[in-house]
């Protein structure tokens, strides 16, 4: 209920409820948890596979986010995001090392679906600035990060 006058409006944020509610067709899927046990420095460690790619990134107190994304015609039908995680980590000798000493902390993994990625058209407000991944080609699937 307040309001605050400006000159100019610098939005840094993820989705706005409300804005561009089009129906888009998923054509990725998120999943994302945070783990403990795996020694990670202060580095970003990717891997890659075909039509998809797993981040590890260190977060805090020893923690770390894994977070995947993958075309939806990769994932086998009737899987999990476990199943489908512990799947990718078994055919990759490097991650599949790296995970064996880990615990999953979250009883579930998150999970997203994600619309196909490319320029968006932020609306034209007078002296609205865009800023971030939401403002131009990258389509924040989640609240959580993902």
């Amino acid at each position: 209920g307040e309001t605050i006058l400006a000159k100019h409006l610098l939005i840094a944020t993820g989705r706005l409820p409300g804005l561009n509610q089009r129906p888009v067709k998923a054509y990725y899927k998120g999943f994302k948890s945070h783990f403990k046990g795996a020694e990670l420095n202060s580095t970003l460690e990717m891997f890659s596979f075909p039509g998809t790619y797993l981040g590890i990134a260190p977060i805090e107190e020893g923690r770390f986010n894994l977070a995947c994304l993958t075309k939806i015609e990769t994932i086998p039908p009737n899987s999990s995001p476990e199943q489908f995680m512990q799947n990718l980590i078994k055919v990759h000798p490097l991650l599949n090392q790296f995970m064996a000493s880990s615990c999953n902390l979250l009883t579930n993994w998150m999970e997203a679906y994600v619309p196909e990625f490319g320029l968006r058209s932020p609306p034209n407000w007078p002296r609205a600035y865009w800023i971030g991944d939401a403002a131009s080609t990258i389509p924040p699937a989640s609240g959580n990060g993902l």
